[in-house]
């Protein structure tokens, strides 16, 4: 778009001619469609699990400090060596998740342009 150029509406059709020409349409969707397309919503859970991970593995860090403390104190009490246990499964499990998304996000690609057709 060059400066002085007008914006307007165009068709869906128009787009598709525009589109076959090499020149960039941008669809802004807002309203009742927005509500269909729930990707924002994907991207805030993603960001909250990699944020509890990242707190998840500060407490499995200090859990093993304190069971390292604990063993050089002479004979630990059993809570404190099952302490680490805990976080651990979360990061085990949020892990797994982290690990698995890319791959989710190529499967979901993969099977919406298969729709599309």
């Amino acid at each position: 778009m060059r400066l002085g150029d007008s914006l307007r509406f165009v068709t869906l059709g128009e787009q598709d001619a525009l589109a076959s020409n090499n020149f960039v349409v941008h669809v802004r969707v807002s309203g009742p469609l927005a509500a269909r397309f729930p990707e924002e919503d994907v991207m805030n859970s993603n960001k909250w699990i990699r944020q509890t991970h990242r707190w998840v593995s500060i407490a499995f860090t200090v859990a093993v400090i304190i069971n390292i403390a604990a063993m050089g104190q002479g004979e630990p009490v059993v809570w404190v060596g099952l302490l680490a246990l805990f976080p651990l499964i979360l990061l085990l499990l949020t892990g797994l998740y982290l690990f698995v998304l890319p791959y989710a996000a190529r499967w979901r690609g993969a099977e919406s342009a298969r729709v599309r057709g």
